[in-house]
């Protein structure tokens, strides 16, 4: 642990709130500060945030279903995760704060910027997903996935024919984050419809 995260060690502390429990770390002291972690979840008290807390009052909560957070039945969407959030952050410094949200917390931050902006004195987005660029489109690590583990079944049935193209196809519209990722994706769908079909090996998967 570094000498910043040892002189400012956080406290476990948590909010009863009409969704459920919410787990908070806090530490330091100064103006609020409040971080929401990213998509992988709380990582604890490291040297982000005790670094903030050599200058500010930092409160990092977990969000609702994260950690040991309760998260209500109801609640489906980032825009319903950033309203519940607005409720934590009222209970939490009861009056404008600086956000600071990390990947997926930078969504549900921008979120909440956009429906109460009152509740913030500052925001801070960090690489933040949901958004998109002024340029471009977002790339869809999900699609991604997705057009990887198709390729690998095709390799599995030993229809490498499809295991390529679906791999070289993918892999230039996944890096140039183009729509096109979508094509392999519909037709490899339609060959797992019918699980067991992939063509005779006298077509374009011959092993």
């Amino acid at each position: 642990m570094s000498q910043a995260a040892t002189q400012h060690q956080a406290r476990t502390e948590w909010l009863e709130t009409p969704t459920g429990r919410v787990q908070v770390l806090q530490g330091g002291r100064g103006d609020p500060l409040v971080v929401l972690h990213r998509d992988t979840g709380p990582t604890g008290w490291g040297e982000f945030e005790a670094r903030l807390a050599e200058h500010f009052s930092v409160s990092a909560p977990s969000l609702p279903g994260f950690g040991e957070s309760e998260r209500p039945d109801w609640m489906r969407t980032t825009q319903e995760m950033a309203v519940v959030t607005g409720h934590i952050l009222d209970q939490l410094v009861g009056g404008p704060c600086a956000l600071v949200g990390l990947g997926f917390g930078g969504w549900v931050a921008a979120e909440l910027a956009a429906l109460s902006p009152a509740r913030l004195a500052s925001l801070v987005l960090v690489s933040p997903m949901g958004l998109k660029p002024s340029e471009g489109e977002i790339l869809d690590q999900f699609l991604g996935a997705a057009m990887v583990l198709l390729a690998l079944l095709a390799a599995e049935r030993r229809r490498w024919g499809y295991a390529v193209a679906l791999g070289a196809v993918s892999g230039a519209a996944i890096l140039s984050n183009s729509r096109l990722a979508a094509l392999p994706l519909l037709l490899a769908a339609y060959l797992l419809w019918n699980r067991g079909q992939w063509p005779d090996r006298g077509g374009m998967g011959a092993a």
